[in-house]
């Protein structure tokens, strides 16, 4: 738009006003045209023959630039080889059946695809497609963008589904193995388990394990030798990846040997990446978008995905919220997509937006942006046996350890607004910031929950392993949860319940262990309580070290196995967008709440001082509560390997806090005003701390004041 002329006085301003046609913006049309009725025909037809596409193409077949449809009463089976002329179509709109003929390899190539009232068929449940498929979505990000509906920016460079996708690809043998040796930057050698499948060229990820979060590496195998299980990649390593023999899981209760996966199917639906826009500069990413809508004379079309060993790459559109795939307002579809791989985008990797019935089950969610999955305003969902790996918190900078931009959501998986009906279970999630999990912890006791948290896994996360959001109940309960190498706590839960309640919780070497706190008003007759059975925390793991040899050393900090409980009057934050306001658990004040502790164990706390340099301790309080400390309890607690100077550590109150213009009776020195109660401790292991009873006893802080003038020798009293 070009403005030439002088403003008239007081009209410094031009108001413009987008409008969004429905339709597409290369015909000039504003709207999509009704769909004839008419059965599916019960023979078939054939993309490669001329007769074909009678009535719609002067006796051809498609080529570059076509805009085709598919009609509604056709059968049309793509049969083009990969090896012969394949057009670049404009767009492709499914209103019938389109099916690929398995036998060959195929590859069909569109700007966008849009299936409307149709069926996309590639491969099916019984059947999966045996063949190489491969849907490559083309253009840049200024080109061919449309509409088919007012409520949702479809955008470009996509694959709608307003219809039925079935899109089954061969299942893979070997999807995920564990390094059976440490690999440390450099190396190019790495172990993985025997006699797989993979071969050379295939294209793998290695995940971080120890707290440098950004430590994810891909490689590209140059040769795999199933007797022994060596693998080479193409390119060094750059990261640290913990391995073993075995697992982990005997002595710890999960298995913390780097994940390696697969990021190979015979199916893989991606991006060009040759047509570079003049603006952006770069690749531009395509995505999938499941949807409902209603057309101009209201038929009612319901998208549902159903997709099984499938890669999706290049995916995701940068700065945007058009994830590699998404559904929203997908409410009376159901959709299931498993076993698949999608990868390596420069936006989030999935985003569920008012949406219902959609299962999630055994995919890798690998190398993003700001989110893995992000689930809000929905119903339904099922997200169980999937792994997230290496989602980065800017996408043009270079990662820095605890930092992220001011933005909302990100993390591995944010599943906490408004959604319900929700099972999230047997997940694992690897290298993200601010959280792995944002989630809605159950009612004590439910055994049939409207949210169901259980038996995941988070590690090497720059912030919290997980993170239960403020929902209030009388008593919030989370369980069976495994968390190590955080830079924040394994678990971080403060909402506006009577009783905050963990159950099977394991923090492994984490920066703030296991973080449970009490919130309530301080006139409540029950007092609020955070409480936790059943839990354990583990010391420093000197082999998964920190700071390893060869790796950068930005991650060595001071750690604790059990942040003692920090009571606030409303509820703690359950998100923080300013990475240096962290940790979440920094509000205090109230002067009411206790915390309560059964069986719990500590683990491995045999040394104060760890391989990095850092300290450690079992247990300690918060360095800045500045106000009461609530009693806290252990009963019946059990401590292996335990050195007693890494027993518990209560820092020494901030000079700061007690000032003039604060001289009272009773000043911020919460610190000076601890007390843990340990009744009928147990000791095991090579090494015991000597000299600590046996039977009930309290630890309270070295108090060396009890007003500021003892503190600030010059204040006095009025």
């Amino acid at each position: 738009m070009i403005i030439n002329g002088f403003t008239a006085p007081g009209r410094g301003a031009v108001d413009l006003t987008g409008w969004r046609c429905v339709g597409t913006d290369w015909d000039g049309k504003c709207d999509l045209e009704e769909i004839p009725d008419g059965e599916v025909e019960r023979g078939f037809r054939l993309w490669s023959e001329k007769s074909a596409w009678e009535g719609q193409l002067d006796d051809r077949i498609p080529i570059d630039g076509d805009h085709i449809v598919i009609e509604p009463t056709w059968n049309m089976i793509y049969d083009l080889p990969i090896d012969g002329p394949i057009p670049n179509l404009e767009m492709l709109e499914i209103n019938g059946n389109l099916t690929f003929l398995d036998g060959a390899d195929r590859l069909l190539k569109s700007h966008s695809i849009f299936v409307r009232d149709g069926a996309l068929n590639i491969g099916s449940e019984e059947e999966p497609f045996v063949n190489k498929a491969t849907i490559t979505l083309l253009g840049d990000n200024t080109e061919h963008y449309w509409a088919f509906t007012n409520a949702i920016e479809a955008g470009n460079k996509n694959l709608v589904i307003t219809g039925t996708a079935n899109i089954y690809g061969t299942p893979v043998l070997h999807p995920r193995s564990r390094l059976t040796s440490t690999a440390k930057p450099t190396d190019t050698e790495i172990f993985v388990a025997k006699d797989m499948d993979w071969k050379a060229g295939d294209r793998i990820s290695i995940a971080a394990t120890n707290m440098r979060t950004m430590d994810l590496d891909h490689c590209v195998i140059a040769s795999y030798i199933p007797v022994s299980g060596m693998l080479t990649c193409t390119e060094a390593l750059k990261g640290f990846h913990y391995g073993a023999r075995t697992s982990t899981a005997g002595k710890y209760g999960v298995d913390m040997r780097a994940e390696v996966t697969l990021l190979e199917r015979n199916v893989e639906i991606n991006a060009s990446t040759d047509d570079i826009g003049y603006i952006l500069k770069e690749p531009w990413g395509c995505r999938i978008l499941v949807s409902d809508f209603f057309e101009a004379d209201l038929s009612h079309r319901v998208g549902s995905l159903n997709m099984d060993s499938v890669s999706v790459y290049n995916c995701s559109q940068k700065a945007t919220y058009k994830s590699a795939i998404k559904w929203e307002n997908a409410l009376f579809g159901r959709s299931k997509v498993s076993n698949s791989v999608i990868h390596s985008g420069r936006g989030i990797g999935v985003i569920i937006k008012s949406s219902n019935n959609v299962e999630l089950d055994n995919n890798s969610i690998i190398s993003f942006y700001e989110n893995g999955l992000w689930a809000k305003s929905s119903s339904g969902i099922t997200v169980t046996n999937n792994e997230v790996h290496d989602i980065l918190p800017w996408v043009d900078e270079v990662p820095v350890m605890r930092k992220y931009p001011e933005v909302w959501p990100i993390g591995g998986m944010t599943l906490s607004e408004g959604t319900s009906a929700m099972v999230v279970r047997n997940n694992i999630i690897s290298g993200t910031w601010h959280h792995g999990f944002h989630f809605v912890a159950s009612r004590c006791g439910e055994t049939n929950s409207n949210w169901i948290f259980e038996n995941n896994v988070a590690h090497t996360i720059s912030g919290y392993g997980a993170i239960a959001a403020n929902v209030g109940n009388d008593c919030s309960e989370v369980r069976d949860f495994y968390s190590y190498k955080d830079t924040e706590a394994a678990l971080m839960m403060g909402t506006p319940s009577r009783i905050n309640r963990g159950r099977n919780i394991n923090s492994i070497d984490t920066r703030y262990g296991i973080a449970i706190h009490s919130a309530g008003p301080e006139s409540n007759l029950n007092e609020p309580r955070a409480e936790c059975y059943n839990c354990k925390v583990y010391g420093e793991l000197r082999d998964n070290m920190d700071c390893a040899e060869g790796q950068v050393c930005d991650h060595c900090m001071d750690r604790t196995g059990m942040i003692l409980n920090q009571a606030v009057s409303d509820q703690h934050d359950d998100k923080q967008i300013k990475w240096k306001k962290l940790p979440l658990f920094k509000g205090s004040g109230a002067l009411s709440g206790q915390g309560y502790y059964e069986d719990m164990e500590f683990i491995g706390f045999e040394q104060k001082i760890t391989t990095c340099g850092s300290t450690q301790s079992a247990m300690s309080p918060f360095k800045g509560s500045a106000d009461y400390i609530p009693f806290v309890s252990f009963k019946d607690p059990l401590f292996t390997n335990q050195a007693k100077e890494a027993m518990v550590f209560i820092p020494d109150p901030d000079p700061g806090w007690a000032n003039p213009t604060d001289c009272v009776e009773f000043t911020c020195t919460g610190l000076y005003n601890v007390v843990i109660k340990l009744e009928n401790p147990r000791y095991g292991g090579d090494t015991i701390p000597i000299g600590v009873p046996t039977r009930t006893f309290q630890i309270i802080s070295n108090n060396i004041e009890s007003v500021s003038a003892q503190a600030i020798p010059n204040c006095e009293f009025e």
